[in-house]
């Protein structure tokens, strides 16, 4: 059968460590109900033509075998990546022909790991000429692939050390934006900022569950994200669907913003999917709304920069390398192209460009604001002088009325004076003309009293 005829890997020293994935023979159990006495009697595992074996999303149990031996002395190390499964087993043959299982994955508990590095890493017993047969059962709810290698631990400690630091770098520019993004919000007030920062916080927590750092979070995330494993990626969706309305909101029309609030939903949706027993179907579907997310992204800066939108330009070129990234990631995932260890970081230092371009569209953002609150400013302080202009004006013409009025009132008074002058002068002259003409009464009245006597 073919598990007898299976070819022994013989490991041997090098200045680097071996990847061995399509030297693993594999058996997948759509079951989930096959035991490891069953799977050592089974003939049923099939080499794979793949330097990463790839099953992408699925059910099923799926076992992986290998038959090792070294012709040299030296402390002998397995990895396994992508280090993001939440529990897998290792089962290896010791010297007393006693199979010993081991446990690994970020579902374990930080003090039973064996070694705490982002990868996962376990030591083999090999002595010189012995074969060593070496089985690894995982099921999970993540894309499943293999990227096993084998190499001494001095190999492994320089590449880790390169990754480490080419990561530090990538999260240590990540972080720094976020935290001064953090304190722009605080002073400012602007929701813009914000939803920055929600967006990078689950950006970085998504591109260090795939690159293995999960390990490293405090058990309490671990459990949540193992719960409703879409947590990072509908969250990291829906806060960069919100940066992007927010960022374009003068150039979004309505109808373009409701889809985008519709496809919110269905990533919400999902999310409650990924919870239940449904989980694996919640993956597929992630996996089409992040190629969607993409294509709104786009397009809605594409739409703003037409509209002479000038931050749309960097917000395109941080959005299309971490869309390039993600695209890679997910069609790697599909196996159509090979996610190894170095391609793996590719999302971290897509991520890692999308952070300080996004700044940038902030940063252009609100220098235009400023830039049109000072131009602003300065009309209204231009207008304002003109009105000022325009009081003076209407002063001068109000006082010039006011003296003109003045002037024609003064004019009229002497004019009803005079008339007034001149109508007592009449009166006082028809009185004397009166009084010429007629006998005065107490002339009359003392003649009248002497003609009575």
């Amino acid at each position: 059968m073919f598990s007898n005829a299976q070819e022994v890997y013989t490991a041997e020293v090098g200045s680097s460590e071996k990847v061995i994935s399509n030297k693993f023979v594999y058996f997948e159990d759509p079951t989930n109900k096959i035991s490891f006495e069953e799977i050592l009697k089974s003939d049923d595992f099939k080499p794979s033509n793949s330097e990463t074996p790839n099953f992408n999303i699925t059910a099923s149990t799926i076992w992986a075998k290998i038959k090792l031996r070294t012709l040299q002395n030296s402390d002998w190390y397995l990895t396994l990546d992508p280090a993001e499964y939440s529990k897998g087993y290792f089962f290896i043959k010791n010297g007393n022909g006693k199979w010993e299982e081991i446990k690994i994955g970020n579902g374990i508990p930080r003090p039973k790991r064996i070694i705490e590095v982002n990868h996962f890493m376990i030591k083999l017993n090999l002595s010189t000429s012995d074969t060593t047969i070496v089985y690894f059962k995982v099921k999970d709810q993540i894309p499943i692939a293999f990227e096993f290698k084998i190499g001494t631990l001095e190999n492994f400690t320089a590449t880790f050390h390169k990754l480490d630091l080419t990561n530090a770098l990538c999260y240590g520019i990540m972080l720094m934006m976020l935290i001064y993004n953090f304190y722009l919000f605080l002073t400012n007030k602007k929701r813009l900022y914000i939803f920055y920062v929600m967006f990078v916080l689950f950006n970085m927590l998504f591109t260090s569950m795939l690159s293995g750092y999960g390990m490293l979070f405090p058990e309490w995330v671990i459990k949540a994200i193992y719960f409703a494993p879409l947590i990072p990626a509908v969250f990291l969706g829906m806060f960069s669907m919100l940066f992007m309305l927010e960022l374009f909101k003068e150039n979004l029309s309505l109808r373009f913003k409701k889809f985008v609030y519709g496809f919110m939903a269905s990533a919400v949706i999902d999310l409650i999917l990924s919870a239940t027993r449904f989980v694996h179907l919640s993956q597929y579907i992630i996996q089409g709304l992040g190629l969607l997310l993409g294509v709104i992204s786009i397009s809605g800066a594409i739409i703003a920069l037409r509209k002479k939108n000038s931050s749309a330009g960097y917000y395109l070129i941080g959005f299309g390398a971490y869309m390039s990234s993600l695209f890679y990631v997910i069609l790697a995932s599909q196996g159509v192209f090979t996610l190894d260890g170095d391609m793996r970081q590719v999302l971290i230092f897509g991520s890692m460009i999308e952070s300080i371009m996004l700044a940038f569209a902030l940063a252009d953002k609100f220098k235009l604001a400023q830039k049109d609150k000072e131009k602003a400013q300065e009309e209204n302080l231009i207008q304002a002088k003109e009105n000022e202009k325009l009081v003076r004006e209407q002063n001068v013409t109000l006082e010039r009325k006011v003296a003109e009025r003045t002037i024609e009132l003064k004019a009229q008074k002497e004019i009803v004076e005079e008339k007034n002058a001149e109508m007592v002068a009449s009166i006082n002259y028809a009185k004397r003309i009166q009084n010429a003409l007629f006998t005065p009464e107490k002339y009359i009245e003392r003649v009248l009293n002497k003609l009575m006597k």
